[in-house]
């Protein structure tokens, strides 16, 4: 038959607004993209108290995986947390394995790690008692890691961008919940957006 007729692609705005949100403030479920509910599950003694994530005796919250949350593109991941009790090797927010796909944020050695398939960014320190704001991101070719509005890590990578078919975890480890990834800690304003924030939109 004759050729159809050709077609024009046209670029789509990036979208500025996170694609999901957590604020913990009178629930624990979250909205993704445009308001609509993305409904959160609470394991263990997780609960919403007083406007955050209360997890200082134990639980996690699991959200159920969407393609937003891959690491196919430019990534951003935000919270504000306040660690309370140290615990071994903490895992604050997860949506991957480590060494394989996926990402997560967590506290080892005194330092923050944020891990992006296989790529670790560490940085930072680790406090306790007091209210902190973490965010990660990744452009493309490079993952960042601010503490406090600060930049405290950066590295040149090139991650595993396999899809994660597993679920985000607030307060634990996705690649396999156990006690030695449990978090003490509450969590508040949980964001995940499909770009890099700039190093002023953080601070």
């Amino acid at each position: 038959s004759d050729p159809t007729p050709p077609g024009a692609a046209v670029p789509l705005p990036q979208r500025q607004e996170p694609v999901f949100a957590a604020s913990f403030e009178q629930d624990i479920n979250g909205t993704c993209l445009d308001a609509a509910l993305w409904p959160g599950a609470a394991r263990g003694a997780a609960r919403s108290a007083n406007g955050v994530l209360d997890l200082r005796q134990g639980g996690y919250v699991e959200f159920a995986g969407r393609p937003e949350f891959e690491l196919t593109a430019r990534l951003s991941v935000s919270l504000w947390l306040r660690l309370d009790t140290p615990t071994q090797m903490p895992v604050i927010l997860s949506h991957g394995r480590w060494q394989e796909r996926g990402w997560f944020l967590q506290a080892l050695g005194g330092r923050w790690r944020w891990h992006l398939g296989g790529v670790e960014c560490d940085g930072g320190t680790v406090a306790t008692g007091k209210w902190l704001h973490l965010v990660g991101t990744f452009d493309g070719k490079q993952a960042t890691l601010f503490e406090n509005g600060k930049q405290v890590a950066s590295v040149a990578c090139d991650p595993n961008r396999a899809p994660w078919a597993g679920p985000l975890l607030v307060g634990q480890y996705s690649g396999g919940v156990a006690e030695s990834y449990q978090v003490l800690v509450r969590i508040a304003d949980v964001r995940v957006y499909r770009r890099a924030l700039k190093a002023q939109e953080v601070a």
